[in-house]
């Protein structure tokens, strides 16, 4: 599923031919490679203004780059019955925080292809933002035999979901929960970094246990700020992050930084009633 890049040298054959769009969205969303495959989508509509396999491309790389009303218009071009399409739609409902939309579009793909990988791991991380932890939990440990099969990218992204679902069960619990959870949590993040030391996902995921975890489990505002300012480095437009980078700072006692990186986020996210949500949680005044 997450092979290769497609060569330069086969972009001729591919505006001529019918491709398996399943790689390349898969690339984009969970490799964060989009340029070559922006660069096809873009040749692809040229010729043909309503590919839908291009204007899915294209939706995907727009959110990558935070061009979420321009993704919005691409996805509304899309015909509804399509697997890059309905993925296409479920990634922008993940992207822009709709949890219960991203739930029943992963839903709907994974019903048309239960064996489709992309569309099982975004059930179970619905299912984690919808605090529906214990199923989360089950759905990323019935990924984790496929993800030994997909290769390392994909089964770091399992693993942060296991962990997430661990390490919120233990956030939200009593001290046995914490005690149980918790270390768990850390073991499936470091895993997960092991496997790819630069994925923006894995370095959220133990940014945020480093923000939430007490200093007797480990827990280091100042190693927070650090992994959450790395993972916006390689992914920069998913607003969670930036959310926890403004609350790891002002833990870390830096509260100016909070302030401009609150106000970038402002500015960034504008118009995304979720990350609108989250800055107003933090309460952090202008």
């Amino acid at each position: 599923m997450l092979r290769a890049l497609v060569p330069a040298t086969l972009i001729l054959a591919l505006l001529t031919a019918e491709p398996a769009a399943a790689a390349e969205l898969e690339a984009i969303f969970f490799e964060n490679k989009f340029e070559a495959i922006e660069q096809q989508a873009t040749q692809r509509l040229r010729l043909a203004p309503n590919d839908p396999t291009a204007l899915a491309w294209r939706a995907e790389t727009l959110m990558k780059q935070g061009a979420f009303a321009e993704a919005h218009e691409d996805l509304q071009r899309l015909p509804a019955a399509t697997r890059e399409a309905t993925l296409a739609r479920a990634d922008y409902a993940w992207y822009t925080g709709d949890w219960a939309g991203a739930l029943a579009q992963y839903g709907e793909a994974r019903r048309a292809a239960p064996e489709d990988a992309h569309a099982a791991w975004g059930v179970a991380s619905a299912l984690l933002h919808l605090e529906r932890f214990d199923e989360a939990q089950r759905a990323a440990e019935a990924l984790m035999p496929r993800a030994d099969r997909e290769g390392p990218t994909f089964k770091a992204w399992v693993l942060v979901l296991r962990g997430a679902a661990l390490g919120l069960k233990a956030d939200r619990g009593n001290l046995l929960d914490k005690l149980a959870n918790g270390p768990a949590a850390r073991a499936a993040f470091e895993e997960a970094l092991r496997l790819d030391a630069g994925n923006a996902n894995a370095l959220s995921a133990m940014g945020r246990y480093h923000y939430f975890a007490p200093w007797i489990m480990g827990g280091d505002p100042a190693r927070a700020v650090d992994l959450l300012e790395k993972a916006n480095h390689v992914d920069p437009f998913f607003y969670l992050n930036h959310a926890y980078l403004i609350r790891a700072r002002l833990k870390a006692g830096q509260q100016d930084k909070a302030r401009v990186e609150a106000n970038y986020y402002r500015a960034k996210f504008k118009g995304i009633a979720a990350a609108e949500l989250e800055l107003a949680a933090i309460g952090l005044e202008r």
